[in-house]
């Protein structure tokens, strides 16, 4: 069925005489449908089903080997991960010493000078000078102090952080694990029957 739309103006009559020149050629058009078969593919039905299932086998082995190898990276990143951190705690362990041992060096001498201050009132100008400079090194340390605090409030947080981190590591390693598991469940393909 074809519809031709053509139009009574003058000033489409050649227009209109185009389209029911291409509408009568349209018509004419004979088609003769061809089904299309693959003696091949008809023929061997089993053959192919066996090539499938080898390219299945090939493929689920490559797809084994990538498991292996992605595991094997994901343990060498974790005993890498692991000396490092145990490196990083060492070393945060070490610092956290040094600035607690500064900071009871400078809180005993922040004693000190204020006993000293307590002691000497207002005898003389020398120890009024004295005095300033205990308090200058007491400001000092009240800024190393602060300095100190804030480093082990970073420190903290970085534990806090690798915490963190580790407890994501876990849980992916947990859903790579369940997934394997799956994956291990579904079993060999079944070979087609007549094979």
């Amino acid at each position: 069925l074809m519809v031709a739309c053509v139009s009574p103006a003058d000033a489409s009559f050649e227009e209109s005489l185009n389209t029911l020149k291409y509408a009568n050629r349209a018509r004419n058009i004979k088609n003769a449908p061809v089904v299309n078969i693959n003696e091949e593919t008809d023929t061997m039905p089993d053959a192919q089903a066996a090539v499938q299932e080898e390219e299945i086998g090939r493929l689920r082995h490559a797809l084994d080997n990538m498991h292996v190898q992605e595991m094997q990276r994901e343990r060498e990143l974790s005993l890498e991960s692991d000396r490092m951190k145990g490196e990083e705690a060492a070393e945060i362990r070490s610092r956290e010493k040094a600035y607690q041992d500064r900071i009871e060096e400078l809180e005993r001498d922040n004693r000190g000078l204020h006993a000293r201050l307590e002691k000497s009132g207002e005898a003389n100008f020398s120890l009024m000078a004295d005095r300033d400079q205990a308090l200058i090194k007491v400001e000092e340390a009240q800024e190393q102090i602060a300095i100190l605090a804030e480093r082990v409030k970073r420190i903290t947080e970085t534990r806090e952080l690798r915490q963190s981190l580790r407890a994501s590591l876990q849980d992916m390693e947990q859903r790579l694990r369940e997934m394997r598991g799956e994956f291990s469940h579904q079993g060999p393909p079944h070979a087609p029957p007549g094979t």
